[in-house]
Protein backbone atom coordinates (compact mmCIF):
# COMPACT_ATOMS: atom_id res chain seq x y z
CA UNK A 1 0.00 0.00 0.00
CA UNK A 2 1.72 3.22 -1.05
CA UNK A 3 2.24 5.79 1.44
CA UNK A 4 0.28 9.11 1.01
CA UNK A 5 -0.16 12.35 3.18
CA UNK A 6 -4.01 14.22 2.71
CA UNK A 7 -2.89 18.13 3.48
CA UNK A 8 -2.82 21.29 2.27
CA UNK A 9 -0.79 23.53 -0.55
CA UNK A 10 -1.04 27.44 0.29
CA UNK A 11 0.97 30.06 -1.42
CA UNK A 12 2.91 31.72 1.24
CA UNK A 13 2.29 35.23 -0.12
CA UNK A 14 -1.49 34.95 0.03
CA UNK A 15 -2.80 32.34 1.45
CA UNK A 16 -4.45 30.98 -1.60
CA UNK A 17 -4.79 26.85 -0.87
CA UNK A 18 -6.29 23.54 -2.35
CA UNK A 19 -6.47 20.15 -0.52
CA UNK A 20 -4.18 17.76 -2.00
CA UNK A 21 -3.06 14.19 -2.06
CA UNK A 22 0.75 13.56 -1.74
CA UNK A 23 2.43 10.76 -2.57
CA UNK A 24 5.77 10.04 -0.05
CA UNK A 25 8.62 9.31 -2.44
CA UNK A 26 11.52 8.35 -0.05
CA UNK A 27 13.41 7.80 -3.06
CA UNK A 28 13.39 11.72 -4.22
CA UNK A 29 15.72 14.56 -2.85
CA UNK A 30 12.79 16.98 -3.20
CA UNK A 31 9.65 17.46 -2.59
CA UNK A 32 7.12 18.17 -5.55
CA UNK A 33 3.90 19.43 -6.64
CA UNK A 34 1.53 19.11 -9.81
CA UNK A 35 1.93 22.54 -12.16
CA UNK A 36 -2.01 22.66 -11.86
CA UNK A 37 -1.89 22.81 -8.41
CA UNK A 38 0.75 25.54 -8.75
CA UNK A 39 -1.26 27.78 -10.77
CA UNK A 40 -4.42 27.18 -9.19
CA UNK A 41 -3.02 28.56 -6.01
CA UNK A 42 -1.06 31.21 -7.94
CA UNK A 43 2.88 30.73 -6.90
CA UNK A 44 5.82 31.52 -9.57
CA UNK A 45 8.60 29.84 -10.34
CA UNK A 46 11.67 30.85 -8.04
CA UNK A 47 14.28 29.47 -10.82
CA UNK A 48 14.78 25.69 -12.54
CA UNK A 49 16.25 22.92 -11.54
CA UNK A 50 17.10 19.72 -13.42
CA UNK A 51 15.44 16.86 -11.98
CA UNK A 52 15.01 13.43 -13.19
CA UNK A 53 11.43 12.53 -14.14
CA UNK A 54 9.16 9.19 -13.61
CA UNK A 55 10.82 8.29 -16.83
CA UNK A 56 14.16 8.22 -16.12
CA UNK A 57 14.66 11.29 -18.47
CA UNK A 58 16.44 14.60 -17.31
CA UNK A 59 13.91 18.07 -17.37
CA UNK A 60 14.25 21.45 -16.34
CA UNK A 61 11.44 21.72 -13.91
CA UNK A 62 10.51 25.04 -12.15
CA UNK A 63 10.64 25.66 -8.28
CA UNK A 64 7.97 26.71 -6.54
CA UNK A 65 8.11 28.17 -2.39
CA UNK A 66 4.45 26.76 -1.09
CA UNK A 67 3.60 26.21 2.60
CA UNK A 68 2.45 23.14 2.86
CA UNK A 69 0.23 21.70 5.99
CA UNK A 70 -0.35 17.47 6.82
CA UNK A 71 -2.98 16.65 9.21
CA UNK A 72 -3.35 19.89 10.62
CA UNK A 73 -0.75 19.25 12.87
CA UNK A 74 2.16 19.95 11.09
CA UNK A 75 3.13 23.20 8.95
CA UNK A 76 5.94 23.19 6.79
CA UNK A 77 6.27 26.54 6.33
CA UNK A 78 8.49 28.22 2.60
CA UNK A 79 9.53 24.79 1.25
CA UNK A 80 10.98 24.21 -1.51
CA UNK A 81 9.30 21.86 -4.43
CA UNK A 82 9.95 21.42 -8.11
CA UNK A 83 6.34 21.52 -10.18
CA UNK A 84 5.85 18.47 -12.53
CA UNK A 85 3.04 17.31 -14.83
CA UNK A 86 1.45 14.36 -12.19
CA UNK A 87 -1.13 13.96 -14.58
CA UNK A 88 -3.33 10.09 -14.05
CA UNK A 89 -1.11 9.66 -11.26
CA UNK A 90 -3.49 10.16 -8.32
CA UNK A 91 -1.39 12.64 -6.50
CA UNK A 92 -1.37 15.94 -6.66
CA UNK A 93 2.39 15.96 -5.11
CA UNK A 94 5.13 14.53 -3.80
CA UNK A 95 6.84 14.60 -0.12
CA UNK A 96 10.44 14.09 -0.67
CA UNK A 97 13.22 13.85 1.50
CA UNK A 98 13.78 17.78 1.81
CA UNK A 99 10.41 16.86 3.93
CA UNK A 100 11.40 13.81 5.48
CA UNK A 101 14.43 14.87 6.79
CA UNK A 102 12.74 17.24 8.84
CA UNK A 103 10.96 14.56 11.18
CA UNK A 104 11.48 10.35 11.35
CA UNK A 105 9.39 8.16 9.01
CA UNK A 106 8.28 5.18 10.99
CA UNK A 107 7.45 1.78 9.10
CA UNK A 108 6.86 -1.50 10.19
CA UNK A 109 7.08 -4.05 7.55
CA UNK A 110 5.38 -6.69 8.89
CA UNK A 111 2.18 -5.17 9.30
CA UNK A 112 2.49 -2.47 6.84
CA UNK A 113 1.74 0.39 8.87
CA UNK A 114 3.67 3.95 8.84
CA UNK A 115 3.56 7.31 10.62
CA UNK A 116 5.30 10.26 9.64
CA UNK A 117 6.38 12.44 12.77
CA UNK A 118 7.84 15.77 13.60
CA UNK A 119 7.98 16.87 16.71
CA UNK A 120 5.20 15.75 19.18
CA UNK A 121 2.97 15.55 16.13
CA UNK A 122 1.96 12.88 13.79
CA UNK A 123 2.04 14.48 10.71
CA UNK A 124 0.65 11.43 8.57
CA UNK A 125 0.02 8.04 9.27
CA UNK A 126 -1.64 4.93 7.05
CA UNK A 127 -1.17 1.10 6.23
CA UNK A 128 -2.98 -2.23 6.47
CA UNK A 129 -4.32 -1.83 9.70
CA UNK A 130 -3.63 -4.86 10.76
CA UNK A 131 -1.06 -4.10 13.56
CA UNK A 132 -4.34 -5.02 16.37
CA UNK A 133 -4.18 -8.41 14.59
CA UNK A 134 -0.42 -9.07 14.64
CA UNK A 135 -0.48 -8.28 19.00
CA UNK A 136 -3.86 -10.63 18.83
CA UNK A 137 -2.27 -13.31 17.07
CA UNK A 138 1.69 -12.97 19.23
CA UNK A 139 -0.67 -12.52 22.60
CA UNK A 140 -2.55 -15.68 21.81
CA UNK A 141 0.45 -17.81 21.09
CA UNK A 142 2.04 -16.76 23.93
CA UNK A 143 -0.51 -17.78 26.27
CA UNK A 144 -0.77 -20.64 24.54
CA UNK A 145 2.79 -21.55 25.01
CA UNK A 146 2.68 -20.39 28.98
CA UNK A 147 -0.43 -22.75 29.51
CA UNK A 148 1.35 -25.53 27.91
CA UNK A 149 4.55 -24.98 29.91
CA UNK A 150 2.86 -24.74 33.08
CA UNK A 151 0.91 -28.04 32.40
CA UNK A 152 4.41 -29.62 31.20
CA UNK A 153 5.78 -28.47 34.28
CA UNK A 154 3.30 -28.97 37.15
CA UNK A 155 2.87 -33.13 35.29
CA UNK A 156 4.64 -35.78 37.42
Amino acid sequence: MPMSVQGKVANPATGASTAVKMLVDTGTGISAICLAIADKIGVRPQRFRTVVDANGDKIDAPVFVVDIYMADACELKNVEVVGLDLTGTGYAGLIGNNILNKGMLIWDGCSGNWRFIMGDNVCASGGRGEEWYSYLVAGLFGLTLGVAGTLLLTRK
